[in-house]
């Protein structure tokens, strides 16, 4: 490397860093990326689809900053550099085109390549710091769609080089690269845009997480292996024992505040069955729902609801599931109100399964429960634990905990809600947020057990408007952005069903011969994609190097 190299390289870097247009420009790009990401992981809930939003904001960001430095520089050099004069002065000191071509751009691509680097990391700290579940997933599938910009990065310099050395006008070049730049800036419009005309994908065959649960659980069950059989019958008796045994005498017009449905619902749903459990064993449940009711100025007689507390205490006792969540519950320690806040029931957070107290000890709980006590044999607790985890990362956390609190379309939450109403019976509450949260989690789960898995009329395996995933390069370029993460069923279920604009599901199963689950593939190659974008980039920078080249200076110096 000569010393006219070296000085050209040098002086061609820091014209672009000390550029004042580039340190503000930069500095503000990476400043809304900053805060773009900060609130999508940290305002509000539904988490997965937020990001989706923010990506496009930050990919955006990106085009325009990267279109902004190479077009202006890649003009700058090829352009404005040949007509001033500077190009035949280097010649002159014995530089050739050649040389020149990689002087200058070089720190071009150093600097842009840092600026790509700079955003994936600032991703994924953000994402990485943030108190959500599902960063991991985030980070994987959704910050890996910023290596897109770097596809992008090759097609505009190409194109730029090429319309900048071959025509030497800045009336045909920046016009043209600035109406792509600006077409791909709305790639998130232009890609998914075409499916809205695409016909109705009603389907009986959508892949969802429930399928796959409900398949590997009834997956387990043979002759020897009987247990989650067993499980899923006796929680079905528990709940009939619930709705014998609490009633409500009341005409069909009549208004109450409460309905007996919303203690059977806090039992079940919202996963009270071990603390309810507990207070009907001390004969203290009705009680304890009286003490409740008080709060609101009402009482069970006033609400016409009627507890047999007698009947339940004799027949829960020897019920198998309600012998199961027990041992496997687990206790109430410390701060409980710390703890409730840590908690799903309060805020959706990644606090919810690590913190003491969550769903992370009760699962532990699950792994190392008594299998003499409980038959049930180390391939079913292993599909029931990793079930489990399956439904609270692809179900729950995902989305916010309005059904929890039951907050209508308006935000309001159900002021009558235990969880709402927590200060009212968290200290006396003898199990952990986790337990409860276990105990929904499983209920909701079993409840898809005996789900018939098959294939209905409306079968289908080909998208809908499969050719806009195919011919469209707008699509291609939103499927480099949010599918460059992993290749598998959930990340293709939730990436399709959580997008900012309807695109037509892809993701489908089938059984094959032997009864199993097999899955529909992509109807695209991402990495086909960034072949495409990076190989067009590419040969259009050969020919704008050999354009560049061929440049001829006031000397007619020629390489």
């Amino acid at each position: 490397m000569n010393q006219g190299f070296k000085v050209v390289f040098r002086f061609s870097f820091l014209r672009i860093i000390k550029n004042k247009v580039f340190i503000i420009l930069s500095t503000i790009t990476l400043a809304l990326i900053i805060l773009i990401q900060s609130l999508t992981m940290n305002i509000g809930d539904n988490i997965l689809y937020k990001n989706n939003i923010g990506l496009i904001f930050i990919v955006v960001l990106g085009i325009f900053w990267l279109s902004f430095v190479n077009i202006g520089n890649v003009a700058s050099i090829a352009i404005t550099d040949n007509r001033n004069g500077i190009q035949s002065l280097e010649n002159r000191r014995g530089l050739k085109n050649s040389s020149i071509f990689w002087a200058k751009f070089l720190p071009l691509k150093i600097v842009t390549t840092t600026f790509i680097c700079l955003v994936y990391l600032i991703y994924v700290i953000i994402s990485a710091i943030s108190p959500v579940y599902l960063k991991d997933f985030i980070i994987i599938n959704l910050g890996t769609g910023l290596l897109s910009l770097v596809a992008y990065d090759f097609l505009i310099f190409g194109v730029t080089l090429f319309l900048a050395a071959s025509s030497k006008s800045l009336k045909r070049t920046l016009p043209a690269v600035w109406i792509l730049t600006t077409l791909f800036m709305f790639f998130a419009i232009f890609g998914p845009i075409f499916f809205a005309l695409a016909s109705d994908d009603r389907t009986s065959n959508n892949y969802s997480p429930i399928i796959k649960n409900a398949k590997e659980l009834q997956g387990t069950q043979n002759e020897e292996d009987r247990f989650l059989t067993e499980l899923y019958k006796s929680m079905n008796e528990l709940e009939e024992i619930f709705e014998e045994n609490i009633t409500s005498d009341r005409s069909h017009n009549d208004t109450y505040l409460f309905s007996h449905w919303f203690i059977i619902w806090q039992t079940f749903d919202s996963g009270m069955l071990p603390y309810f459990g507990e207070l009907i064993e001390e004969d203290a449940f009705a009680t304890s729902i009286e003490k409740y009711f008080n709060k609101f100025e009402t009482n069970l007689e006033e609400q016409k609801i009627e507890i047999n507390e007698i009947e339940l205490k004799k027949r829960i006792k020897d019920n198998l599931y309600y012998q199961f969540i027990k041992e496997v519950s687990v206790k109430s320690q410390g701060d409980k109100i710390k703890n409730f806040k840590n908690s799903f029931y309060y805020k959706n957070s990644s606090k919810n399964y690590n913190k003491p107290q969550q769903l992370k000890e009760v699962l532990t709980n699950l792994k190392n429960v008594d299998r003499n006590k409980f038959d049930i044999s180390d391939n079913e607790l292993a599909k029931l634990h990793d079930s489990l985890i399956n439904m609270f990362k692809f179900e729950w956390s995902i989305y916010s905990n309005e059904e929890i609190l039951n907050i209508d379309p308006y935000g309001r939450p159900d002021t009558k809600n235990i969880f709402y109403n927590y200060q009212f019976w968290i200290n006396d509450s003898r199990y952990s947020p986790g337990t409860y949260l276990f105990n929904l989690l499983n209920y909701e789960l079993l409840g898809y057990f005996d789900m018939e898995i098959k294939v209905g009329d409306y079968f289908q395996w080909t998208p809908k408007a499969i050719w806009n995933y195919r011919a469209n390069p707008f699509m291609w370029f939103y499927e480099m952005v949010y599918f460059s993460g992993k290749n598998n069923p959930e990340v293709n279920y939730f990436m399709s069903a959580d997008a900012p604009l309807p695109i037509a599901q892809f993701s489908f199963y089938d059984l094959d011969s032997q009864g199993e689950l097999i899955y529909s593939q992509r109807p695209f190659s991402v990495w086909a994609n960034y072949l495409v974008f990076i190989g067009m980039g590419s040969l259009l920078i050969g020919l704008g190097y050999r354009a560049f080249c061929k440049t001829k200076d006031e000397r007619k110096l020629v390489d």
